[in-house]
Protein backbone atom coordinates (compact mmCIF):
# COMPACT_ATOMS: atom_id res chain seq x y z
CA UNK A 1 0.00 0.00 0.00
CA UNK A 2 1.88 3.51 -1.10
CA UNK A 3 2.04 6.53 1.10
CA UNK A 4 -1.08 8.35 -0.94
CA UNK A 5 -3.32 5.42 0.32
CA UNK A 6 -2.29 5.07 3.61
CA UNK A 7 -3.44 8.69 4.31
CA UNK A 8 -6.45 8.30 2.01
CA UNK A 9 -7.84 5.47 4.27
CA UNK A 10 -6.27 6.94 7.78
CA UNK A 11 -8.07 10.22 7.00
CA UNK A 12 -11.60 8.18 5.90
CA UNK A 13 -11.26 6.77 9.37
CA UNK A 14 -10.38 9.72 11.47
CA UNK A 15 -13.63 11.05 9.54
CA UNK A 16 -15.33 8.48 11.98
CA UNK A 17 -15.22 11.05 14.94
CA UNK A 18 -17.84 12.79 14.92
CA UNK A 19 -20.21 9.52 14.38
CA UNK A 20 -18.50 8.35 17.76
CA UNK A 21 -19.76 11.19 19.65
CA UNK A 22 -22.94 11.44 18.60
CA UNK A 23 -23.31 8.04 19.78
CA UNK A 24 -22.52 9.16 23.68
CA UNK A 25 -23.83 12.83 23.17
CA UNK A 26 -24.79 13.25 26.79
CA UNK A 27 -20.68 12.62 27.55
CA UNK A 28 -18.46 15.57 27.84
CA UNK A 29 -15.34 16.46 25.09
CA UNK A 30 -12.91 15.65 27.90
CA UNK A 31 -14.43 12.06 29.03
CA UNK A 32 -15.05 11.16 25.12
CA UNK A 33 -11.09 12.65 24.87
CA UNK A 34 -9.89 10.26 28.12
CA UNK A 35 -12.08 7.40 27.02
CA UNK A 36 -10.34 7.75 23.64
CA UNK A 37 -7.13 7.74 24.80
CA UNK A 38 -7.32 5.18 27.45
CA UNK A 39 -8.36 2.81 24.71
CA UNK A 40 -5.49 3.69 22.82
CA UNK A 41 -2.75 3.03 25.28
CA UNK A 42 -4.44 0.01 26.25
CA UNK A 43 -4.86 -1.82 22.10
CA UNK A 44 -0.85 -0.98 21.77
CA UNK A 45 0.66 -2.03 24.87
CA UNK A 46 -1.36 -4.93 24.23
CA UNK A 47 -0.12 -5.74 20.52
CA UNK A 48 3.15 -4.05 20.38
CA UNK A 49 4.80 -4.71 23.53
CA UNK A 50 8.34 -5.58 22.06
CA UNK A 51 8.34 -2.39 19.93
CA UNK A 52 7.75 -0.44 22.85
CA UNK A 53 10.77 -2.11 24.65
CA UNK A 54 13.21 -1.63 21.69
CA UNK A 55 12.03 2.10 20.67
CA UNK A 56 14.15 4.72 22.33
CA UNK A 57 13.42 8.43 22.18
CA UNK A 58 16.88 10.08 20.87
CA UNK A 59 18.24 12.54 23.55
CA UNK A 60 17.17 15.56 23.37
CA UNK A 61 14.02 15.31 21.06
CA UNK A 62 11.98 14.63 24.67
CA UNK A 63 10.54 18.43 24.69
CA UNK A 64 10.01 18.12 20.46
CA UNK A 65 7.79 15.39 21.14
CA UNK A 66 6.08 16.56 24.83
CA UNK A 67 5.40 20.18 22.25
CA UNK A 68 3.96 17.61 19.68
CA UNK A 69 1.71 15.21 21.60
CA UNK A 70 0.26 18.80 23.15
CA UNK A 71 -0.76 19.85 19.72
CA UNK A 72 -2.70 16.72 19.04
CA UNK A 73 -4.39 16.81 22.57
CA UNK A 74 -5.12 20.65 21.12
CA UNK A 75 -6.68 20.20 18.24
CA UNK A 76 -8.73 16.97 19.41
CA UNK A 77 -10.12 19.31 22.05
CA UNK A 78 -10.95 22.30 19.59
CA UNK A 79 -12.32 19.96 16.84
CA UNK A 80 -14.70 17.49 19.60
CA UNK A 81 -15.96 21.06 20.84
CA UNK A 82 -16.61 22.65 17.63
CA UNK A 83 -18.71 19.78 16.46
CA UNK A 84 -20.71 19.93 19.52
CA UNK A 85 -21.30 23.59 18.92
CA UNK A 86 -21.86 23.20 15.32
CA UNK A 87 -22.40 19.99 14.08
CA UNK A 88 -20.17 17.42 12.34
CA UNK A 89 -21.02 18.59 8.55
CA UNK A 90 -20.26 22.27 9.17
CA UNK A 91 -16.99 21.26 11.69
CA UNK A 92 -15.65 18.84 8.91
CA UNK A 93 -16.03 21.40 6.23
CA UNK A 94 -13.66 23.59 7.94
CA UNK A 95 -11.20 21.50 8.21
CA UNK A 96 -11.35 22.02 4.56
CA UNK A 97 -8.35 24.67 5.18
CA UNK A 98 -5.88 22.13 6.41
CA UNK A 99 -4.23 21.40 2.84
CA UNK A 100 -3.65 25.26 3.00
CA UNK A 101 -2.20 25.05 6.13
CA UNK A 102 -0.35 21.99 5.68
CA UNK A 103 1.25 23.88 2.31
CA UNK A 104 2.30 27.13 4.15
CA UNK A 105 4.25 24.87 6.90
CA UNK A 106 5.74 22.45 3.70
CA UNK A 107 7.21 26.21 2.96
CA UNK A 108 8.39 27.09 6.17
CA UNK A 109 9.59 23.64 7.08
CA UNK A 110 10.90 22.78 3.68
CA UNK A 111 12.17 25.42 2.45
CA UNK A 112 9.97 25.98 -0.80
CA UNK A 113 9.27 28.72 -2.61
CA UNK A 114 5.87 30.72 -2.34
CA UNK A 115 3.77 30.54 -5.06
CA UNK A 116 1.25 32.96 -6.38
CA UNK A 117 -0.93 30.46 -6.33
CA UNK A 118 -1.02 28.93 -3.17
CA UNK A 119 -1.31 33.05 -1.90
CA UNK A 120 -4.78 32.68 -4.15
CA UNK A 121 -5.06 29.28 -2.27
CA UNK A 122 -5.37 31.23 0.97
CA UNK A 123 -7.72 33.95 -0.02
CA UNK A 124 -9.85 31.40 -1.26
CA UNK A 125 -10.00 29.25 1.31
CA UNK A 126 -11.14 32.57 3.35
CA UNK A 127 -13.65 33.06 1.26
CA UNK A 128 -15.14 29.43 1.72
CA UNK A 129 -15.10 29.44 5.26
CA UNK A 130 -17.10 32.64 5.44
CA UNK A 131 -19.51 31.43 2.85
CA UNK A 132 -20.04 28.15 4.93
CA UNK A 133 -20.46 30.01 8.38
CA UNK A 134 -23.09 31.83 7.07
CA UNK A 135 -26.80 30.07 8.01
CA UNK A 136 -29.61 30.41 6.04
CA UNK A 137 -28.11 33.09 3.62
CA UNK A 138 -28.59 36.02 5.73
CA UNK A 139 -26.57 37.59 8.90
CA UNK A 140 -27.77 34.47 11.32
CA UNK A 141 -24.47 32.55 11.81
CA UNK A 142 -23.42 29.29 13.45
CA UNK A 143 -21.42 29.63 16.45
CA UNK A 144 -18.35 31.92 15.58
CA UNK A 145 -16.58 30.23 18.55
CA UNK A 146 -17.15 26.99 17.11
CA UNK A 147 -15.62 27.75 13.46
CA UNK A 148 -12.37 29.15 15.08
CA UNK A 149 -12.07 26.15 16.92
CA UNK A 150 -12.79 24.17 13.82
CA UNK A 151 -10.20 26.17 11.99
CA UNK A 152 -7.54 26.02 14.70
CA UNK A 153 -8.08 22.14 14.61
CA UNK A 154 -7.31 22.37 10.70
CA UNK A 155 -4.00 24.78 11.66
CA UNK A 156 -2.88 22.44 14.82
CA UNK A 157 -3.15 19.06 12.84
CA UNK A 158 -1.34 20.86 9.91
CA UNK A 159 1.47 21.42 12.46
CA UNK A 160 1.60 17.78 14.45
CA UNK A 161 1.76 15.78 10.51
CA UNK A 162 4.33 18.69 9.29
CA UNK A 163 6.22 18.23 12.74
CA UNK A 164 6.11 14.27 12.79
CA UNK A 165 7.64 14.38 8.35
CA UNK A 166 10.05 16.86 9.00
CA UNK A 167 11.41 15.97 12.79
CA UNK A 168 10.07 12.13 13.71
CA UNK A 169 10.25 10.24 10.98
CA UNK A 170 12.86 7.78 12.25
CA UNK A 171 10.94 6.23 14.90
CA UNK A 172 8.18 3.72 14.44
CA UNK A 173 4.35 5.29 13.99
CA UNK A 174 2.62 2.72 16.78
CA UNK A 175 5.60 3.96 19.02
CA UNK A 176 4.60 7.71 18.31
CA UNK A 177 1.31 7.28 18.73
CA UNK A 178 1.89 5.58 22.16
CA UNK A 179 3.59 7.88 23.72
CA UNK A 180 1.74 10.74 22.55
CA UNK A 181 -1.08 9.53 24.31
CA UNK A 182 0.59 9.21 27.28
CA UNK A 183 1.68 12.59 27.34
CA UNK A 184 -1.74 13.51 27.11
CA UNK A 185 -3.45 11.62 29.43
CA UNK A 186 -2.29 13.10 32.72
CA UNK A 187 -3.81 16.80 31.32
CA UNK A 188 -6.99 14.59 30.74
CA UNK A 189 -7.06 13.14 34.06
CA UNK A 190 -7.38 16.79 35.78
CA UNK A 191 -9.72 17.72 33.24
CA UNK A 192 -12.56 15.58 33.37
CA UNK A 193 -15.37 16.19 35.81
CA UNK A 194 -15.12 12.55 37.69
CA UNK A 195 -18.79 13.27 39.41
CA UNK A 196 -20.33 13.71 35.78
CA UNK A 197 -18.53 10.72 34.04
CA UNK A 198 -20.45 7.76 33.75
CA UNK A 199 -19.18 4.26 32.12
CA UNK A 200 -22.51 3.96 30.16
CA UNK A 201 -22.83 1.36 27.16
CA UNK A 202 -23.41 4.77 24.81
CA UNK A 203 -20.09 5.81 26.17
CA UNK A 204 -18.02 2.50 26.07
CA UNK A 205 -18.79 1.90 22.37
CA UNK A 206 -17.79 5.87 21.56
CA UNK A 207 -14.72 5.17 23.04
CA UNK A 208 -14.11 2.29 22.06
CA UNK A 209 -14.66 3.17 18.33
CA UNK A 210 -12.29 6.60 18.97
CA UNK A 211 -9.79 4.53 20.41
CA UNK A 212 -9.62 1.93 17.70
CA UNK A 213 -10.55 3.10 14.96
CA UNK A 214 -9.83 7.11 14.68
CA UNK A 215 -6.71 6.75 16.82
CA UNK A 216 -4.53 3.68 16.66
CA UNK A 217 -5.88 2.68 13.20
CA UNK A 218 -6.20 6.34 11.85
CA UNK A 219 -3.15 7.85 13.11
CA UNK A 220 -0.89 4.35 11.73
CA UNK A 221 -1.83 5.07 8.51
CA UNK A 222 -1.56 8.47 8.42
CA UNK A 223 1.40 8.77 10.25
CA UNK A 224 3.14 5.66 7.64
CA UNK A 225 1.46 7.36 4.40
CA UNK A 226 3.36 10.87 5.30
CA UNK A 227 6.61 9.58 5.38
CA UNK A 228 7.20 9.34 1.73
CA UNK A 229 4.76 11.89 0.54
CA UNK A 230 5.24 15.07 -0.83
CA UNK A 231 4.63 18.10 2.05
CA UNK A 232 2.41 19.67 -0.32
CA UNK A 233 0.30 16.81 -1.10
CA UNK A 234 -0.55 15.58 2.80
CA UNK A 235 -3.42 17.91 2.86
CA UNK A 236 -4.76 16.84 -0.85
CA UNK A 237 -4.92 13.24 0.18
CA UNK A 238 -6.86 13.82 4.03
CA UNK A 239 -9.61 15.55 2.02
CA UNK A 240 -11.62 12.90 3.22
CA UNK A 241 -11.85 13.30 6.38
CA UNK A 242 -13.97 16.48 5.72
CA UNK A 243 -15.98 15.16 3.01
CA UNK A 244 -17.38 12.04 4.35
CA UNK A 245 -18.58 14.09 7.73
CA UNK A 246 -20.48 16.42 5.82
CA UNK A 247 -22.55 13.60 3.64
CA UNK A 248 -22.89 11.66 7.02
CA UNK A 249 -24.44 14.78 8.83
CA UNK A 250 -26.84 15.06 6.07
CA UNK A 251 -28.41 11.31 5.67
CA UNK A 252 -28.35 10.24 9.15
CA UNK A 253 -28.18 13.22 11.42
CA UNK A 254 -30.58 15.53 9.46
CA UNK A 255 -28.11 18.32 9.08
CA UNK A 256 -29.20 20.67 6.58
CA UNK A 257 -26.88 22.91 4.52
CA UNK A 258 -27.81 26.22 2.32
CA UNK A 259 -27.03 26.61 -1.33
CA UNK A 260 -24.33 29.40 -0.34
CA UNK A 261 -22.35 26.77 2.67
CA UNK A 262 -22.61 24.15 -0.19
CA UNK A 263 -20.88 27.06 -2.23
CA UNK A 264 -18.62 27.45 0.37
CA UNK A 265 -17.24 24.09 0.98
CA UNK A 266 -17.12 23.93 -3.28
CA UNK A 267 -14.61 27.46 -3.30
CA UNK A 268 -12.73 25.05 -0.15
CA UNK A 269 -12.52 22.10 -2.10
CA UNK A 270 -11.25 24.42 -5.78
CA UNK A 271 -8.59 25.69 -3.37
CA UNK A 272 -7.22 22.70 -2.19
CA UNK A 273 -7.48 20.93 -6.20
CA UNK A 274 -4.99 24.75 -6.74
CA UNK A 275 -2.57 23.31 -4.41
CA UNK A 276 -2.79 19.57 -5.62
CA UNK A 277 -1.86 20.59 -9.17
CA UNK A 278 0.42 23.09 -7.70
CA UNK A 279 2.81 20.23 -6.15
CA UNK A 280 1.91 17.97 -9.15
CA UNK A 281 3.74 20.59 -11.14
CA UNK A 282 6.29 21.92 -8.78
CA UNK A 283 7.31 17.90 -7.90
CA UNK A 284 7.84 17.37 -12.08
CA UNK A 285 9.66 20.79 -12.78
CA UNK A 286 11.84 20.10 -9.58
CA UNK A 287 12.43 16.27 -10.55
CA UNK A 288 13.03 17.19 -14.69
CA UNK A 289 16.26 20.31 -12.90
CA UNK A 290 17.66 16.97 -10.82
CA UNK A 291 17.88 15.02 -13.99
CA UNK A 292 19.18 17.81 -15.69
CA UNK A 293 21.72 18.56 -13.33
CA UNK A 294 23.12 15.28 -11.94
CA UNK A 295 26.64 14.49 -13.57
CA UNK A 296 27.26 11.66 -14.88
CA UNK A 297 29.34 8.94 -12.96
CA UNK A 298 32.47 7.46 -14.91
Amino acid sequence: MNGSLKIIIGSALFALIPISIALSPGSSVFSLLLGRLVVAVFIIFLLYRKLLRNERIVRGQRGLIFFWSLTMLAAMLAYFKSIQLCGMGLSSMLLGTQPVFIFILSILFFSQKIRLISFLAVLLCSLGIFLVSIRDGVNEVYSFFGVFLAILTALLLALNFSIKKKFLNSYDSMYLIFIQSLVQLPFLFFLVDWSELTLSSNYLTASLLLGAICTVMSYKLIYDGITGTNSQLIGVYQSTEYVIPMFIGVLFFEENYTMIQWLGCGIILFATLSIELLSGKTSTIENEQVKTHQPTLR
